[in-house]
């Protein structure tokens, strides 16, 4: 563990210019926390909650956690194995007798995202409920007859159903909706009042309105319901309540010393460049070399992380009502000011000219993958503008940086270089997804 953080004034400045930068470049709105132990050493908030009425993110400002709900998920079946009651190696098929792959298919793949269960958000299907309140009948049955991708535990790929099925054995076993058991076995023990799965459509005092930025424009982002995404992505929360739910699971308030180590424990490997390790619902890996569990959320409006680093104890939260925040380079770069690592302050990209007759060679269909995942996008000319359209997110302007270098914001800030083969036609991009690189292969 370093023996000097800079939390004394001078260092908290370098935290405030860092985040004012950010802000004043209207690259971020929502807030951040960063910790060391039990003490919360910086909490502000940007930004406005809702901009419409110019109601400015608090503290205490509830965001939609997206895929952060994961590690809630994971827990909630890990207390139910303390309790006896299941066990990670048990099968789907002793919850869902008849489901396909069933016998074949354990809770430790599914937690670990190794089923080979296609991700229910890829599919067409998804756009018909994701703006509505949406039952769990319906979101199983979405992607219960497609085939499987890989035999479960070949190999890593992030999927959403896993954790859908989780949510769904959750209940079976407990006899409690998903938010009730979450709500008594882990949130009021440890007074998390503003944490919660909205159920109906409730009235959620204090909770931010997510937006997205579409080129240089601000606009309301399409609208995900809790109930689409349920377990995988269905919870929203605060950011001192996010990490005091963290400090519950370190310390051994949630889970039994063994599940704590099955949590955590590497479970599958990423395989790809940007290699990470995945436990039960928390990446596990390193941010300017030092360890660190966490997970990261993203879904239409919001973007979240939250970082744990085991070997320094500092807790980094960021909950951000903007879509396309890089929330991981704002994590990484509050984590390197507290270990007094080099860290670059945020610039504003500068756009120059689109050249019609350049991109044109861009147009087509290109996938790629990450987290096992394999997903096409599409890049197209439309009335004079460049856009990439990724399903099943909105469709982003793409701007040049220059005669080679293009940005675009979707899902995090996203910077493209087009690259070709020997004889001059665009095969691939080269792709910075907020942090996380990519190829793109370009397939029509």
């Amino acid at each position: 563990m370093k023996k000097f953080w800079p939390f004394a004034a001078p260092g908290k400045k370098l935290f405030v210019t860092y985040m004012q930068t950010y802000a004043r470049l209207k690259k971020f709105s929502g807030t951040v926390l960063l910790a060391r132990g039990e003490e919360i050493h910086f909490l502000r908030a940007y930004g406005l909650a809702c901009y419409e009425l110019d109601v400015p993110n608090s503290p205490d400002t509830i965001f939609q956690l997206g895929s952060l709900s994961k590690p809630f998920t994971a827990t909630a079946i890990l207390q139910l194995q303390d309790a006896g009651r299941l066990h990670v190696t048990d099968t789907l098929a002793t919850y869902f007798p008849d489901y396909p792959h069933g016998q074949e298919i354990k809770l430790h793949h599914l937690l670990s995202n190794t089923s080979g269960i296609t991700d229910y958000l890829l599919l067409p299907e998804f756009r018909q409920f994701m703006g509505r309140q949406t039952t769990l009948e319906e979101l199983l049955a979405s992607f219960r007859e497609q085939p499987l991708e890989f035999a479960p535990g070949e190999r890593f790929s992030y999927s959403n159903s896993n954790w859908l099925l989780l949510g769904a054995i959750i209940e079976r076993i407990s006899g409690l909706s998903y938010n009730a058991f979450l709500q008594k076995h882990q949130f009021q023990p440890l007074g998390l009042t503003h944490t919660g799965y909205e159920e109906i459509n409730a009235l959620i005092k204090c909770r931010a309105a997510g937006y997205f930025q579409r080129g240089m424009e601000l606009v309301r982002a399409e609208y995900d319901d809790p109930t689409a995404l349920y377990a995988a992505g269905g919870l929203h929360s605060t950011a001192e309540e996010v990490f005091r739910w963290i400090r519950a699971v370190y310390r051994g308030r949630l889970l039994s010393i063994d599940a704590r180590q099955q949590m955590f424990r590497p479970q599958a490997a990423s395989g790809e460049a940007d290699q990470f390790t995945y436990g039960y619902g928390c990446e596990i890996g390193q941010s300017i070399q030092h360890p660190s569990i966490g997970h990261s959320g993203a879904i239409h409006g919001y973007q979240t992380i939250a970082k744990h680093f085991t070997e320094d104890d500092l807790t980094v939260v960021v909950l951000s009502n903007m879509g396309n925040v890089n929330v991981p380079e704002i994590a990484t770069a509050l984590a390197a000011i507290a270990f007094g690592e080099p860290y670059t302050l945020p610039q504003k990209h500068t756009s120059c000219e689109l050249d019609l007759a350049t991109i044109a060679d861009y147009e087509g269909t290109y996938k790629g993958t990450y987290g096992g995942r394999t997903t096409q996008m599409s890049f197209y000319v439309e009335e004079g503008k460049f856009w990439m359209h990724v399903p099943p997110l909105a469709k982003s302007e793409v701007f040049a940086i220059s005669a080679t270098k293009y940005f675009t914001h979707s899902k995090g800030e996203v910077e493209l270089s087009f690259i070709k083969n020997t004889q001059g036609k665009v095969e691939s991009i080269e792709m910075n997804w907020s942090g996380y690189s990519m190829i793109a292969t370009r397939i029509r």
